[in-house]
């Protein structure tokens, strides 16, 4: 395998979603640590307590009403040295001195991974992603009954590890074939355990063409069984003309009772920018700006300005909702968290 692939494109996109992912998981163990938070049974305590032995806690923000979660795989995923290259090229990119060039050096070598991602990425972009994890992971509990889960571009997503998903339930997991082995090769190597109790299979497959519909069902994917579709960070990598293919296979393929849930963001949404100018002390110090998922602009092949319509296309005609980030974060009990910019948009068949 050529893990180098890792490192570009929306590759590189997973490795910062689990940086994100890591840093709520810190957050989240502060409060476990502190007794604010108890453990549901003994499986997440297990969980938990092999994660806190092997990476600890970093005292970071104190921001309470922040969407919780854990994530144990994330640092495992970010513990390479690809995900470790993402980090120092992504630094570098956003130092503004270059003379504090030796002096970034000596951060990334020295700080715990948490810290030197959040240095980088600043508390709006970690939340947000916390926000937009947290919501999709309460989606998928909701619906656990349904005994099939699609995941379109799956990347670092760990929902059929660490949910507790019951055994009726299936996952297939769909993305590039070196987004797929860089994460399997990583699980196969750790041995963190597992709370879901659902089958995960993993499929190569290049969403821009049709040939994932064969591979699911080569994998026992049944189209009479109401189905879970998940388009999470994916839909606005891919073309419009490969945006509706998919749509029209998920539609053919979906049996009545099968839901979906599209993360979208629209062509207003992306000019708006997150803030550039640093919060973090480290950051400050170093003399880095954010990082803005306006950075990435370009790479983006869709946006959607109506997200509504994507479910109409496929046929998903019944109880379509389109909520944005600040709206979830008021659900979720965080109405305090500002610059949200995703959408997502669900409804069932």
């Amino acid at each position: 395998m050529n893990n180098i692939e890792i490192i570009h494109g929306v590759g590189r996109t997973s490795i910062f979603v689990s940086s994100f992912r890591l840093y709520i998981t810190n957050m989240y163990l502060q409060l476990v640590k502190s007794k604010q938070v108890e453990f549901q049974n003994q499986e997440e305590k297990d969980y938990m307590e092999f994660y806190l032995k092997l990476v600890g806690v970093h005292n970071q923000s104190d921001h309470l009403n922040f969407p919780k979660f854990y994530d144990p795989h994330a640092y495992h995923f970010l513990n390479t040295p690809y995900a470790k290259k993402i980090l120092s090229d992504t630094a570098y990119s956003l130092l503004l001195n270059p003379e504090k060039s030796e002096e970034l050096e000596k951060f990334l070598n020295e700080a715990s991974l948490v810290e030197a991602w959040s240095a980088i990425f600043g508390l709006d972009n970690i939340l947000d992603i916390g926000i937009r994890t947290k919501f999709i992971d309460d989606w998928v509990l909701e619906n656990k009954h349904l005994k099939q889960l699609v995941i379109f571009g799956s990347g670092l997503d760990t929902r059929a590890l660490r949910l507790p998903l019951p055994s009726t339930m299936t996952i297939f997991e769909i993305d590039l074939p070196h987004v797929v082995e860089y994460k399997n090769n990583i699980l196969s190597n750790i041995d963190v355990g597992k709370i879901s109790k659902a089958t995960r299979h993993s499929i190569f497959a290049d969403l821009s063409e049709s040939q994932w519909v064969s591979e699911l069902e080569s994998r026992g994917f049944n189209r009479d069984y109401p189905t879970l579709w998940l388009m999470e960070g994916i839909v606005m990598y891919l073309d419009p003309q490969s945006n509706s293919n998919l749509f029209k296979n998920i539609g053919l393929n979906s049996a009545e009772g099968s839901k979906v849930n599209v993360h979208t963001v629209g062509t207003m949404k992306m000019g708006i920018s997150l803030k550039f100018e640093a919060e973090n002390p480290a950051a400050k110090r170093l003399g880095l700006k954010t990082f803005n998922w306006g950075m990435l602009n370009d790479e983006f092949g869709s946006k959607f300005d109506n997200p509504s319509e994507i479910l109409t296309e496929m046929g998903f005609n019944k109880n379509i909702k389109t909520f944005n980030g600040s709206e979830i974060a008021k659900i979720l009990g965080c109405s305090e968290i500002q610059n949200l910019l995703s959408e997502y948009t669900i409804g069932e068949k």
